[in-house]
């Protein structure tokens, strides 16, 4: 018995390799739909506060509907020209709450309380507590919080942005890679919430403040044969 000759032996060795890719899995099977993988990514970023909101107004019950709306408006309007003296612009300065409420007893109105209540950006922060001091003295008896923000929050938000972008790309690779199969592309990402704030809650004091930015990435999927685990995806 005669043993193949070198060509014959790798004529055969090729045919049996046609044999085992064309019945090999494809990398992706385009008749079927087109597998995604969904992920979510967090990105933070810091950036110290430049600007201060003050709450604060004037609160009085009177006998009278005139007693109660004349006494807030006096008291209201000595608080803002105070404010004006210490250089806050009119654009500054915003009514959140107007209220008038009656009081009853026994089914009979016996007086109103009468409610101004307005919020003053203070546009430098060593200023707050002159501020209101000098609402105070002129006449404001209510004051409902002290917040701190930033002005421009464009660049941070940017910057938070690019981090949850990262974030959910790494978070798809990583799964990807352990299933086999390879990204294929971003089909569509969304923004959820943006978030500027402290961490661990608000205090009334400057501070930096953390802007949080979540998104959600769609990426199609590529299934690949088990043959390509032999060469896994690099990153």
């Amino acid at each position: 018995m005669h043993r193949p000759t070198g060509a014959l032996a790798l004529v055969a060795t090729l045919a049996v390799l046609a044999v085992a890719v064309a019945g090999a899995p494809a990398y992706a099977n385009p008749d079927h739909a087109q597998r995604e993988l969904v992920v979510t990514g967090s990105g933070k970023a810091t950036v110290k506060a430049d600007i201060a909101r003050v709450n604060f107004g004037a609160e009085v019950t009177r006998p009278t509907y005139a007693e109660a709306t004349g006494e807030v408006r006096r008291r209201m309007s000595a608080a803002l020209a105070a404010l004006k003296a210490l250089g806050i612009a009119d654009g500054d300065i915003t009514t959140v709450t107007y209220a008038i409420d009656s009081r009853t007893e026994a089914g009979r109105v016996v007086g109103y309380q009468a409610t101004h209540v307005v919020r003053v950006k203070v546009r430098k922060l060593d200023g707050v507590s002159a501020v209101l001091d000098a609402a105070v003295a002129a006449g404001a008896n209510t004051v409902r919080g002290i917040s701190f923000d930033v002005d421009d929050p464009s660049a941070p938000i940017a910057r938070a942005r690019t981090l949850a972008v990262r974030d959910a790309a790494a978070k798809a690779w990583q799964l990807a890679s352990a299933a086999g199969a390879w990204l294929d592309g971003v089909l569509t990402i969304s923004e959820g919430s943006v978030q500027i704030g402290h961490d661990g809650g608000a205090r009334a004091e400057p501070d930096q403040l953390e802007v949080d930015v979540t998104v959600t990435v769609r990426y199609g999927l590529l299934i690949l044969s088990p043959y390509s685990r032999i060469f896994p995806p690099m990153f």
